[in-house]
């Protein structure tokens, strides 16, 4: 109908209105390369990473699930934990109730976390999956050893969590990223500070 019509015109004409508004911006200062021509920074598309965690609950149908879902939404990364409870908790915390118990997935919160992780070939299974379906997979490591066995699948990045900084050791900062993200979304300027130094210090010192 004519309304109809208009309503089109009337959305077209606003997206052309920003269209140029965005045009005529003006170019930031990083921009510029080095010699002051135009062209030395690209802006690039944002990538979003879908924080899967534990919330398959040690199920491997529910963690390929979810990254069905992931990949639905539009997520460019779908990922994971790895932990191992052993070497991450004191003998206290491991053997500890959970606290809270409705949630828990074993008697102590040391049994609940090991209830909770996937093996490495688990884990290796989900990066195939991932290529199958079109997301790819990471994970956060949050010990040294789950770092270690990571590190031996392929992926495009590993995060360091905020609580396992700062990052794991030399052999293991090549394919790891500092806990940047978690310590700027907890608001606490010093940690990002130190995450920021820490990673300045294992700049190409990778072995």
């Amino acid at each position: 109908s004519g309304e109809g019509a208009l309503h089109i015109h009337s959305a077209s004409t606003h997206v052309d209105s920003a269209t140029a508004a965005m045009s005529k911006r003006p170019h930031s200062h990083l921009s510029k390369a080095a010699n002051g021509a135009e062209g030395g920074f690209q802006y690039k598309e944002c990538k979003v990473v879908a924080e899967i965690g534990c919330n398959h609950m040690g199920k491997m149908d529910i963690a390929k699930e979810l990254m069905r879902l992931a990949k639905d939404c539009g997520a460019a990364y779908a990922k994971f934990q790895k932990r191992c409870p052993k070497e991450l908790l004191t003998e206290e915390q491991y053997n500890k109730p959970h606290p809270v118990p409705t949630n828990a997935y074993g008697a102590t919160y040391g049994a609940h976390r090991e209830f909770l992780e996937f093996s490495v070939e688990q884990h290796r299974e989900l990066w195939e999956y991932g290529k199958e379906i079109g997301i790819e997979w990471a994970t956060s490591t949050w010990d040294v050893t789950s770092a270690r066995e990571m590190i031996t699948i392929p992926c495009d990045f590993l995060k360091a969590p905020r609580r396992a900084a700062p990052p794991p050791p030399r052999k293991s900062t090549r394919t790891c990223v500092p806990p940047l993200d978690n310590c700027t979304c907890a608001g606490k300027w010093e940690g990002t500070r130190a995450a920021v130094e820490a990673a300045r210090a294992t700049r190409g010192r990778a072995g």
